[in-house]
């Protein structure tokens, strides 16, 4: 697996775009609290977080799937503020519960 490189020089804000166009349509829920937030991506990243724990929680787990292998398609092209992002207040989130690591690393 391929990680990608932290490029100061580049900006996400295309990607960032994409992620709050297909946010709300994926995750309707989450419209209103992204829409009160203004843009502040960590915030946002966090709502996401949260319900992606969620699903995982709830034993959604196609559901859960979906979301992380879009989180992934996002996180694969960023370079720069998306990237830290996902790191910091998506991926750094989630709790792993002993004896279950298998359940979520199949994801």
């Amino acid at each position: 697996m391929s990680y990608p490189e932290w490029d100061e020089s580049v900006s996400d804000k295309k990607i960032i775009e994409e992620f709050y166009e297909q946010l709300v349509i994926r995750y309707p829920q989450l419209k209103e609290d992204v829409e009160d937030n203004e843009g502040l991506l960590h915030i946002d990243m966090g709502y996401l977080q949260r319900l992606a724990e969620g699903l995982c929680k709830d034993r959604k787990l196609d559901e859960a799937k979906s979301c992380f292998n879009w989180v992934n398609s996002l996180f694969c092209r960023s370079k720069n503020e998306l990237l830290n992002a996902i790191n910091v207040s998506f991926l750094e989130y989630f709790e792993y519960y002993p004896g279950r690591e298998h359940t979520f690393m199949d994801l």
